[in-house]
């Protein structure tokens, strides 16, 4: 299996003071193209700016970083832009919609920053894969928690990333919507699409094909 991700010896420092603080300390990490991978791990443990790294949100201190072949370790900002822009979707806990844009427009809004054409026929089509057809025209007031977060999900597919990256992306949900928002993801997967996962609970991260503990910045399985 190809490998869309891969790290090695990944470590990102930040400083505090004359303090060091290791939020990720030497990471080796491979996801295979169509892997559905959720990390796992305490608070502070290092999740999140491991996404960030693999999302090309953020650099590592040290060492090398492959997306889809292309290593982004040292790249400068505006290439690490592209990257995110034309491979990666983001899915966070907070949706983040623009509350004065309808399901439609937010999740068409990042294609009127790229080469993609079509924009609202495609969002139009994202929206059905999500189980929002009829939705198009609400504002985010007027949606629920669960419908939100589809939203959010549509708007991450809207450019045909090849990675979706999800922080804690049932965190304000309640039991049922968390779980729905999990079958979705599944059968994104399904349709070949690769997906890292970043939750607390336990019993969603069983249904990836892969869960990754972390603490104290390392892998600890």
């Amino acid at each position: 299996m190809n490998n869309i991700v891969e790290l090695k010896n990944v470590v990102k420092i930040y400083h505090r003071g004359d303090e060091e603080l290791h939020s990720v300390a030497g990471i080796d990490l491979a996801v295979g193209k169509g892997d559905f991978v959720s990390i796992v791990g305490p608070s502070g443990s290092g999740k999140t700016t491991l996404l960030n790294l693999v999302g090309c949100v953020d650099t590592p201190t040290s060492g090398t970083i492959k997306i889809d072949a292309m290593e982004t370790s040292r790249l400068r900002e505006k290439y690490l832009a592209k990257v995110r822009n034309k491979k990666i979707g983001f899915v966070f806990q907070q949706f983040f919609l623009l509350p004065t844009l309808t399901a439609l427009e937010n999740v068409a809004l990042p294609a009127l920053f790229s080469e993609h054409k079509a924009k609202e026929e495609r969002a139009r089509e994202l929206l059905s894969v999500v189980g929002l057809s009829g939705r198009e025209h609400h504002l985010p007031a007027h949606l629920s928690g669960g419908e939100m977060q589809r939203v959010a999900i549509a708007r991450a597919l809207i450019n045909d990333p090849k990675l979706l990256l999800a922080d804690e992306p049932t965190g304000n949900l309640d039991t049922a919507n968390a779980e729905a928002i999990f079958g979705l993801f599944e059968k994104l997967n399904q349709r070949g699409l690769t997906i890292i996962a970043v939750t607390h609970n336990m019993e969603l991260a069983k249904r990836t094909k892969t869960v990754r503990h972390l603490k104290d910045g390392r892998f600890v399985d």
